[in-house]
Formats: C-alpha cells, sequence, structure tokens
C-alpha cells in the first residue's frame, strides 16, 4: 500500500509546547506504546529540523525556540498503522507561534499560509495548563496601566488575553479559509503534569479543564459546530517541568516519559501520543 500523503496545522501562541511534542511524537514513533499504535515507516529525506532541537529535547530540556529567521520549519513523519496496514507521510509544520501572534495585532495572514490550509486533514492546537488564559491582574485596565513612574501606558495589543488571540486565529481559518469543514481539531493542553499538584482545584478532566480555565475557547467551539469537530487532551511531552526533572527521570527514555490523556477514559493514560493523529485521520 502506497504511503498517504497528511497535512497537518500545528497551531500555537510561543512558548505552547509545540517543537516539545513534535520531539516526543518522533520518539513514540519509534517505540510504538502497543502493537496497535502509529509506528514509524522510514524516515523522511530531511530531518535536520528534527535533528537540530533533539540533543535539547532528549536532555529533559526545552528546544529552542523556533527561529524567525528559518523559512523552513518542514517536519516530516513517516507512519504505519498497523491495524489497517495503511502508510503515510505526515507533514507537521512548526510554525513559529508570533505567526499566529501577528496574525491576531496585524489583521493580516500570508497569502502563501491561507492557501496551505486547503487540503489539511486537521489541526492541532496547543494551549499551556501552566500559563494564564486570561490577565486577570489587568481587569479594568485593559486599554492603558499605571506604571510606577506615573506615565500612562497604552495597552498593546500583543498584551490581549491568551484565548482572545487564539480565538481570533480560529475564526480567521473558519472564515476566510479554504480549510475543509468541520474540521478535525484535537486541542492539546500541554504541561499538564502540573495538573493536580497539592492544592490545586482545577478539573483534571481536559475537557472540564478547558471549559473552567479556557472558557472563551471552549465556548467558541462549542458555538461553532459546523467549522470545528475538537477533542481535547492533556498532553505532557516531558513527563515533568522541563529543566527541573531529576537525573533519575532524565535517564529514563523520552518515549517512556511523555503521557497523554482524554476525556473518553481519564484512567487511561499512556504515552501514545499517536492518539490525537490517529483520531485526527480518521484511522480508527
Amino acid at each position: 500500500m502506497e504511503p498517504i500523503e497528511h497535512r497537518v496545522l500545528v497551531l500555537g501562541l510561543p512558548e505552547t509546547g509545540k517543537s516539545s511534542f513534535i520531539q516526543a511524537l518522533d520518539e513514540v514513533l519509534k517505540h510504538p506504546a502497543t502493537p496497535e499504535s502509529l509506528c514509524r515507516d522510514g524516515l523522511a529525506d530531511d530531518r535536520s529540523y528534527i535533528h537540530a532541537g533533539k540533543p535539547s529535547f532528549l536532555a529533559g530540556e526545552v528546544p529552542g525556540r523556533t527561529d524567525r529567521q528559518i523559512d523552513d520549519t518542514s517536519v516530516e513523519l513517516r507512519f504505519k498503522h498497523p491495524p489497517t496496514g495503511q502508510r503515510g507521510r505526515l507533514f507537521l509544520p512548526d510554525e513559529k507561534g508570533e505567526k499566529f501572534r501577528d496574525q491576531w495585532i496585524n489583521r493580516r495572514w500570508e497569502k502563501e499560509y491561507r492557501e496551505s490550509l486547503a487540503g489539511i486533514a486537521g489541526v492541532l492546537v496547543f494551549v499551556r495548563a501552566d500559563a494564564k488564559p486570561r490577565n486577570e491582574e489587568r481587569l479594568g485596565v485593559l486599554a492603558k496601566a499605571i506604571v510606577s513612574s506615573g506615565q500612562e501606558r497604552l495597552f498593546e495589543m500583543k498584551e490581549a488575553s491568551a484565548q482572545v488571540q487564539l480565538v481570533d486565529v480560529l475564526q480567521f481559518i473558519a472564515e476566510f479559509s479554504a480549510a475543509p469543514q468541520p474540521l478535525r481539531m484535537a486541542v492539546l493542553v500541554s504541561a499538564w503534569d502540573t495538573v493536580g499538584g497539592p492544592g490545586d482545584l482545577r478539573p483534571r478532566i481536559p475537557g472540564k479543564f478547558v471549559e473552567k480555565e479556557w472558557a472563551l475557547l471552549a465556548q467558541y467551539l462549542r458555538s461553532n459546530p459546523g467549522s470545528f469537530t475538537p477533542k481535547i487532551y492533556g498532553v505532557s511531552a516531558f513527563g515533568g517541568v522541563p529543566g527541573e526533572l531529576k537525573p533519575s527521570e532524565v535517564d529514563k527514555p523520552a518515549h517512556e516519559r511523555s503521557r497523554i490523556v482524554d476525556d473518553v477514559d481519564v484512567s487511561n493514560e499512556s504515552n501514545d501520543l499517536t492518539r490525537p493523529l490517529v483520531w485526527l485521520l480518521q484511522l480508527n
């Protein structure tokens, strides 16, 4: 069976875990969690982007932020789906988070990027569990703030809450692109290992977590079933806080450290990061 080409949009604001997830996914494909899980089916001709960030990831550190000057952030992963025998070439461009933020700020997007959405199979949307989706500390002073010097500072667009920016980017896709609709969307709540610690009252079910912490995003998706079909996952690419992992944890193989959980069965936690892709690509 010839491999089928699948293109998936990887979307998220700066530092939301996109690069780390791609690195972890590459490791999991090499070491499938079960005989039925997606597995590696050879290597892409060009793996320079993956190789550049691999040492940092394996050491339990966040790979360097995607360089805005790099035009080619192409990531190709070749896979096989054992239950069906289907083979595929998965294209996951690791777009710079600033690209999506600039889209919000400037109210414009690149023609090439817009046209590239026409044939995508789905979208991976990244939000962070340990980042504030709202800017509550600025309620009532969103237009301007008084700094210690007494000078007024105008509000900057980039300071808008993360979920406002993200929903706006999704509206661009829904209203002004030729992306297929409804578009399957896997919402990946990264740094999921930070949820559920002592005194943490946030929901431990990914869907309920998004409903409470990312309410605007949840409401937008619920109100637009004709544009997006979402499924929500909690993901930890490192299995802990990068840079703070103990030596014994870093020594553990990277594919064993990563964890994922979804809303179907929260007790079914595993290291099979291919689960969102199986759902996005409708392989099951």
